[in-house]
C-alpha cells in the first residue's frame, strides 16, 4: 500500500504543479516542523537542468537525444522543456512522432516509426514492462543519489539512455 500511496501522492503533486523526486523526500516530510515559502509559494529556483546522459546498447547519443526531444516535445511539463532545451541547443534533430499519450507525472509513450517508446520515470517504464539490466539500475541509483531526477528512454524493450536533472 505504501508504494501506491506513494505514487498517488505524487500524482496528485504533479497536477497541482508541484514536482516530488521521489518518495524518500515525501516520507521524510514527517520530520519536518516547519516550511518557509518565499511569495511565489516555491522552495528552488524551478530552474532544472541537464546534469548527465548516458546512452546503452550500442545506441548513440544523437538518436537517444532525437528520440527523447521528439517525445518531450510534446509535454509542457518543466521536466520536459528543460530536457528540450538541452536537446536544442546540441542542434540534434528531432525524430518524427505519430502518436503520444502522457500520464501526468510520470511519463510518456509515444509511437516513432512504428515502435513504442516511453520516457519517465524508471517505475514509470517498469509499470510499462521495461526492464532493466544491473548496470542501468546501478547508473539511475548513482544520479538519485546525488540528488537528480532520472528520465528514461527506452525504444521496444531495450532501454535507450536517460538523463539527469538538478534543480537550482
Amino acid at each position: 500500500a505504501i508504494p501506491l500511496a506513494l505514487s498517488a501522492a505524487s500524482g496528485t503533486a504533479a497536477s497541482w504543479g508541484a514536482i516530488i523526486k521521489g518518495g524518500k523526500f515525501l516520507e521524510g516530510l514527517n520530520q519536518c516542523k516547519a516550511v518557509v515559502l518565499d511569495k511565489t509559494g516555491t522552495i528552488t529556483e524551478g530552474k532544472l537542468k541537464i546534469e548527465n546522459q548516458t546512452h546503452f546498447n550500442d545506441f548513440t547519443e544523437d538518436y537517444f537525444l532525437s528520440l527523447l526531444g521528439a517525445i518531450m516535445a510534446e509535454s509542457n511539463h518543466p521536466t520536459a522543456k528543460a530536457i528540450m532545451n538541452f536537446v536544442k541547443a546540441k542542434g540534434i534533430k528531432l525524430a518524427e512522432v505519430q502518436d503520444t499519450y502522457e500520464e501526468s507525472g510520470y511519463g510518456i509513450g509515444a509511437q516513432i516509426g512504428g515502435q513504442s517508446l516511453f520516457a519517465g520515470r524508471p517505475g514509470f517504464l517498469e509499470s510499462k514492462n521495461i526492464k532493466f539490466s544491473s548496470e542501468e539500475t546501478a547508473a539511475f541509483e548513482r544520479e538519485k543519489d546525488s540528488g537528480r531526477s532520472v528520465i528514461v528512454l527506452s525504444r521496444g524493450e531495450k532501454t535507450v539512455g536517460f538523463v539527469s536533472l538538478s534543480d537550482s
